[in-house]
């Protein structure tokens, strides 16, 4: 049985870490390390750019996983648990 956390991951956070922006914040970098480190999941949903949101919010409603999101709109949803 998998006990490591699964994170969905929204794409800006993917970038932001790719080009080492101070926009990522320090819990959504721990995301990333800890799943270097094996000790967590990460997920990447496919996007389509005119319903990009709705597709990450069902990703992660649907696998059960936290969305590693800035978007205001996802993070203000009762129904999605997310950080950043």
């Amino acid at each position: 049985m998998n006990t490591r956390p699964l994170f969905c991951m929204d794409t800006h956070a993917i970038y932001w870490r790719r080009i080492g922006s101070s926009r990522l914040s320090a819990t959504a970098d721990q995301v990333f390390e800890d799943a270097i480190q094996d000790k967590a999941i990460l997920v990447v949903p496919y996007v389509i750019p005119e319903m990009h949101d709705r597709l990450i919010a069902l990703a992660g409603k649907r696998l059960g996983a936290t969305i590693v999101t800035k978007d205001e709109h996802l993070c203000a949803s009762q129904q999605l648990t997310c950080l950043w």
